[in-house]
């Protein structure tokens, strides 16, 4: 009995120093973190004004740009358990309010999710010529990631 006592007491005193330093993290590093983050993930540029931490593993994210693809005023987000399965991320709820929510359906006739950005030519090579101003570059798609709940207001 004193073994399964002194287990639940160390598995409660993981999960307590795991939530605190996430708290940490969120609080001191996010607002840096998160942002370049998604950039990279996207390939977009992204701007969030404000990140905090939610209890007991979530986020809240104030006014949200997905540069050609989202915007939100506030989104919360709430991991799921367990938090990663594999190469998936799981969410048990997303709560996102005022969303311009950007869907495009691509030459192949596929659904993706934000527009195309275009990139003009000038900065592809410097011996563009002026009169061809601009070309695309596809939209990107996301894969590995669940949702339980998902919440529009």
């Amino acid at each position: 009995m004193k073994a399964l006592k002194n287990f639940i007491l160390g598995v409660f005193l993981l999960v307590l120093v795991l939530f605190i330093a996430a708290y940490f993290l969120v609080e001191f590093k996010g607002k840096e973190f998160l942002p370049a983050t998604l950039q990279n993930i996207l390939e977009r540029p992204v701007a969030i004004e404000e990140v905090k931490f939610l209890p007991p593993m979530g986020l809240y994210l104030k006014n949200v740009k997905v540069e050609g693809a989202l915007e939100a005023e506030n989104i919360k987000l709430q991991l799921g358990f367990p938090f990663v399965m594999g190469p998936r991320i799981v969410f048990s709820s997303i709560d996102v309010e005022k969303p311009l929510l950007i869907i495009t359906k691509t030459s192949e006739k596929k659904f993706a999710w934000g527009q195309a950005l275009e990139v003009p030519l000038s900065l592809e090579s410097p011996s563009a010529s002026p009169e061809v101003a601009q070309t695309e570059v596809s939209p990107k798609t996301l894969q590995g990631i669940a949702i339980q709940n998902f919440f529009i207001n």
